[in-house]
């Protein structure tokens, strides 16, 4: 987590690839197949801690790979949201490896934290789907390092975040005006 490298797996999905692994929406099999799979050379090979599912659609989480990701790593938590965890509750996974996460909920790793803030999903015809933006905090020295959001679309946003920090030397926080 401290020295990581961040790596895009498939359509939304990510993994922070350091001293805690993490992966976010890199486990997904859209059905549709309008967006990228996560691919089965990576899945085969994937070393994670930590799994996070922002919310519970195919092209963001499949859960016939995450068991064969638990199955190659037991120690991994996951977290998302109550759909997410219902539909593993009914696998083989132990409930103490699931974790349900609400809005406001942070989960301390580290150096620094994942914030879960509940939001609304693109398209009026998903306004029902629970849905969580991520606020990702990596602090070095007491210092914030970067921040990222990741809510479907933005994911790959957090990649950015830190170039776009480092090349105008700002925050890379936008006020609205208020």
């Amino acid at each position: 987590w401290c020295e990581m490298m961040v790596r895009y797996v498939s359509n939304a999905g990510i993994i922070f690839d350091g001293e805690t692994k993490i992966g976010i929406d890199s486990l997904c099999k859209d059905k549709e197949a309008l967006y990228r799979d996560t691919p089965v050379e990576i899945l085969k090979e994937m070393k994670l801690d930590i799994l996070i599912f922002t919310h519970g659609h195919s092209d963001h989480f499949c859960a016939e790979y995450v068991d064969t990701v638990f199955e190659q790593n037991p120690q991994l938590q996951i977290y998302g949201t109550e759909e997410v965890i219902e539909i593993l509750s009914k696998g083989n996974i132990p409930l103490q490896h699931l974790h349900v996460v609400q809005n406001g909920d942070v989960l301390e790793i580290n150096k620094g934290n994942i914030q879960f803030l509940q939001s609304t999903h693109e398209g009026a015809e998903y306004a029902d789907v629970q849905n969580f933006t991520l606020l990702i905090n990596k602090e070095d020295n007491g210092q914030s390092h970067y921040r990222c959001s990741s809510s479907g679309y933005g994911c790959l946003d957090c990649v950015n975040f830190k170039y776009c920090h480092e090349k105008r030397g700002d925050s890379g926080i936008k006020s609205n005006g208020s």
